[in-house]
């Protein structure tokens, strides 16, 4: 089974109405953000009733019920990225004082115990914004737009309030006042939608689905037909392999002892298994059995809200259900190996219940830094681009500087996939592998495709086949046969993926990320030839310190 994560963009074009939990039956305050379960009505209202028909029945329960597929939510989009939201344990001071490009100074009460000494003493309040761009080079705290209008209920061809008589003559006023509060048009959300499959087939025809039914316009929300709903259209990403991705985020196995925190992207319900009673604190003891135990909770600094919902079919509101907040984060320590494989399969499955909706989903990332530097969108965050044409020094300046980051990619990675291997080939195949390499990178991916063709006088002999097939790397258990075509082919895709070029591209560019990604596409069929290298190097060590010991 298999996870892949299809991300999309929701551009509003009229104001919507996403009605958050409250007690005024005569006011309606919007969330912040789409959630999850908005976007799988939309899905489901674009796939029909299945009526009798077998077939749409069984595809209705694959991409709507039995959690094939996943709704994530939709949070606000900033300088290219989806936010997340604002970590819990965040605060600043209560001064609130702003630089001059719109930074903050924000300390993490993650990164202390309440007896530290370094613990801060000062006055200090949460954070008003509630995203922020997590896993970027530069934090951003958002804040989405919304807007308040006032309404009142009337009659539709008299144009006004209205008094209804009774039989016993008695007059009653009717036409009520109530006000909306709406996310504005003209904002873009980013969303995820998680896939699950049995292969990438099956994953790209359930996606198909899913893009299907959710043509543009999308209607969101209360009052979709009043001038309210959204009115949204949909963009498509590539597809990738997990929620999120980006600076900070664990890709690593973690030895014993490490520190590293799990953090809440969206709401968490949980229930107590002895009682059957709803327990939000039930957070804490999953993610232990989650990952098997060989972690201890060091810190909590976690939120409570209460969510609901609303089925449109049924025509009624869900039950309520005290929640972990989204932004609660735990700080956890090792106490065992613990392999980058089990954290993932945590963030795949998510934790507690309403997972389908987009509840429970988590993410985990390194130890906490005591303080942060957060600024705002248009505030000077963004790196401006140059006026201008950028002199050849500073493009050289820029080359030498991805050049460097490329290689400490190629590096880490190439070692994290010697150590996952099992199987290892021998020494002499790895040897004439590494040979091939050190030609002129063109030539040598050519003769390395001519060497791994199913078929043809050039292609390997089977006993050196065979030792390529029998040896697995990573966590998909992928031959290192298979990895080397993928390496070997013309197509960037899964290099750029593996090597995390967006992220490369985001922190080491001078001139902008639109060059950096250029440099590096340009590079590719170098960085490939490199890669592959430093691979069969890692792994020739491996063997030998092996076989020595």
């Amino acid at each position: 089974m298999i996870w892949r994560y299809l991300p999309y963009t929701l551009s509003l074009r009229a104001p919507v109405v996403l009605a958050a939990i409250e007690g005024d039956p005569n006011s309606t305050k919007s969330l912040p953000y789409v959630p999850g379960s908005a976007l799988r009505g939309a899905v489901a209202r674009g796939l029909g009733d299945p009526g009798h028909d077998a077939g749409r029945a069984r595809m209705f329960r694959t991409v709507i019920l039995d959690g094939s597929v996943r709704y994530f939510n939709a949070y606000p989009r900033a300088v290219g990225r989806r936010t997340l939201p604002t970590p819990v344990s965040l605060r600043i001071e209560k001064t609130d004082a702003v630089g001059a490009l719109g930074e903050i100074q924000a300390w993490d009460l993650a990164a202390f115990d309440t007896d530290d000494e370094a613990w801060p003493v000062e006055p200090r309040s949460v954070v008003l914004e509630p995203f922020v761009s997590i896993g970027a080079a530069q934090p951003l705290r958002v804040q989405p737009a919304r807007g308040r209008r006032i309404h009142q209920q009337r009659e539709r061809s008299r144009g006004r309030a209205w008094k209804a008589k009774h039989n016993d003559g008695r007059e009653e006023a009717h036409g009520a006042v109530f006000a909306f509060e709406f996310l504005e048009a003209g904002q873009e959300f980013d969303g995820v939608i998680q896939i699950r499959g049995e292969n990438d087939a099956a994953c790209d025809a359930l996606g198909v689905s899913v893009q299907g039914a959710l043509q543009s316009p999308i209607l969101l929300g209360r009052s979709r037909r009043s001038g309210y709903g959204g009115d949204a259209t949909i963009s498509w990403g590539a597809v990738r392999e997990r929620e999120v991705e980006g600076q900070g985020f664990v890709n690593t196995d973690l030895p014993s002892g490490t520190m590293f925190r799990a953090q809440l992207t969206s709401p968490y319900v949980g229930r107590d298994p002895d009682t059957g009673q709803i327990d939000a604190t039930r957070i804490e003891a999953e993610v232990v059995d989650a990952l098997g135990g060989r972690v201890e909770v060091v810190r909590r600094r976690w939120g409570f809200e209460r969510v609901g919902g609303f089925n449109r079919k049924w025509r009624l509101e869900l039950p309520q259900a005290l929640a972990c907040a989204a932004g609660s984060v735990l700080v956890l320590r090792t106490s065992a190996l613990l392999p980058r494989a089990d954290l993932l399969a945590v963030e795949h499955a998510g934790l507690g219940e309403r997972r389908v909706e987009g509840f429970g989903c988590v993410v985990f990332l390194g130890a906490p830094v005591p303080m942060q530097v957060l600024r705002t969108p248009g505030s000077g965050a963004a790196p401006q681009a140059p006026k201008g044409e950028a002199s050849e020094l500073v493009r050289f300046a820029e080359r030498r500087v991805l050049d460097v980051a490329v290689q400490r990619a190629v590096e880490d990675e190439a070692v994290r996939l010697a150590n996952g291997a099992t199987a290892l080939p021998s020494r002499s195949v790895l040897g004439r592998l590494r040979n091939a390499m050190r030609a002129d990178p063109d030539q040598a991916l050519a003769t390395l495709r001519a060497w791994l063709a199913p078929e043809g006088p050039a292609r390997l002999k089977p006993p050196a086949m065979a030792q390529l097939e029998r040896c697995r790397l990573d966590d998909d258990h992928r031959r290192l046969s298979d990895w080397l075509r993928v390496m070997a082919r013309e197509d960037g895709g899964q290099l750029a993926k593996q090597l995390r070029f967006e992220v490369i591209a985001q922190r080491s560019s001078i001139i902008s990320e639109a060059t950096a990604n250029d440099h590096l596409t340009q590079c590719a069929p170098a960085i490939r030839s490199r890669f592959i290298e430093t691979a069969l190097v890692a792994l020739a060590r491996r063997t030998r310190k092996e076989r020595s010991s």
